[in-house]
């Protein structure tokens, strides 16, 4: 019976941890962890990590071969 609990609360605290990638280009890339609202602009490195470049929110994210900029929004007071 301890085994069936212990692996049930495994279960549940593994499934908790939703992640996903909204937006992808070349080395960067816009991702959540948790909750949509934790997007992060973040630069991939090797093995799938990577290393975040703007804090969350970022709201919007355009590129071209120069350059590429995020927008922000701030989660305590939502400015922009």
């Amino acid at each position: 019976m301890r085994h069936l609990f212990i692996i049930i609360f495994f279960l549940l605290s593994a499934s908790g941890c939703d992640h996903g990638v909204e937006w992808s280009e070349g080395q960067y890339e816009v991702h959540w962890t948790d909750t949509y609202s934790n997007r992060v602009l973040a630069r991939k490195i090797d093995d799938g990590a990577s290393i975040g470049r703007v804090k969350a929110e970022v709201i919007a994210v355009a590129s071209n071969n120069k350059y590429l900029i995020a927008k922000q929004r701030h989660q305590k007071n939502s400015t922009i």
